[in-house]
């Protein structure tokens, strides 16, 4: 009886699947293989789509570096212009260099005849009395002039030849 029991359950053991098959295990392999070639190629895929959405990215953000580099230089070039345009000198682009020089020279002579004007102004301003510190004033802003001008005057003069020089070629 025993051996009858035992042979029915062997019998229905195909029914009642406690483990895979060896062909079961073949095919998922496959799938598992099929699925990593699957996923490597979408992988590839993908990278080629980014490639050029990265070579774009890498270029922006190049180009946003270098703007912000440029950026500085091209506000005072810009600065410049305005100021030349305000001054009426937009068409003299040849004078960039030497314009800061004339621009001293001026200064000094202004210091130079605000002195003389401050004596002038401390000795005949009151008639019946002398301002002291008004001349004193003119004589250091004088002096002060004076030496910036002989100081600056062969510089001035340097620039003014090759000016002309530059005028006659």
């Amino acid at each position: 009886m025993l051996i009858i029991c035992i042979y029915f359950i062997v019998l229905s053991l195909p029914h009642i699947k406690l483990g895979k098959t060896i062909q079961e295990i073949e095919n998922i392999r496959v799938t598992k293989r099929k699925k990593k070639r699957i996923s490597e190629k979408m992988r590839r895929h993908n990278l080629s789509l980014q490639r050029p959405y990265e070579e774009f990215r890498r270029r922006v953000i190049e180009s946003e570096r270098m703007r912000k580099e440029r950026e500085p230089e091209e506000r005072r070039r810009e600065r410049w212009r305005k100021w030349k345009k305000w001054l009426g000198l937009a068409d003299f682009t040849e004078y960039d260099g030497p314009f800061p020089i004339f621009i001293c020279a001026v200064l000094f002579l202004v210091i130079f005849l605000s002195g003389i004007s401050l004596i002038v102004l401390g000795l005949f301003k009151d008639p019946y009395k002398i301002q002291i510190m008004k001349i004193l004033y003119g004589i250091l802003f004088t002096i002060w002039g004076a030496k910036a001008l002989i100081i600056f005057y062969p510089v001035l003069k340097v620039v003014i030849i090759a000016l002309f020089k530059d005028r006659k070629k």
